[in-house]
């Protein structure tokens, strides 16, 4: 359970300011030095290989790492929504779904136009203004092409409808 975890910072044996390399270089000293190779048959050992192993993994990915420093063990472990495990980001949903369809392209230029940053995985609000601009101007265009459609089988479907009601009636009155 997360309360009887050990604080990761002090597994590794470093300050919550430890930049990256220091976070690394702890670790390959925990590691060292609690390896169960190293330490055959010590249960401790392993145990505390495990726990540097644990801390590693997310002080050393920035997003786990920022999830940790704002909540703690229970940012990490699924006490709260977790997007990064199974589905990754949208860029990797949407490939999912529509890659074998459209190859990715299409989706990627789309999600592109719309400020989809489709290499980080990150709306950028400015391109995505500009997109909802661009979709904002297609929209009269796309309501007088429907009016028309409209007005063009309209006449053509109430046509249909009567040769459809004819048709039934003639079947009923047979």
């Amino acid at each position: 359970m997360a309360e009887n975890k050990r604080d990761y910072y002090e597994v590794l044996g470093v300050q919550k300011s430890a930049s990256a390399d220091e976070i690394k270089k702890a670790y390959r000293k925990a590691a060292m030095k609690y390896h169960p190779d190293r330490n055959p048959g010590d249960k401790e050992a392993e145990e505390k290989f495990k726990e540097a192993a644990e801390a590693y993994s997310v002080l050393s990915d920035p997003d786990k790492k920022a999830r940790y420093d704002q909540f703690g063990h229970a940012g990490v472990e699924g006490a709260g929504p977790d997007f990064s495990g199974g589905f990754g980001n949208l860029n990797d949903i949407l490939n999912d779904l529509f890659g074998g369809a459209f190859g990715g392209a299409a989706v990627m230029w789309m999600l592109a136009g719309f400020g989809y940053d489709t290499t980080a995985g990150a709306v950028q609000t400015e391109t995505a203004i500009n997109g909802l601009r661009i979709l904002m101007s297609w929209i009269p265009a796309l309501v007088a092409a429907l009016a028309i459609l409209v007005v063009w089988f309209y006449p053509l479907t109430k046509q249909k409808m009567a040769e459809v009601q004819a048709e039934l009636s003639a079947k009923r009155g047979a």
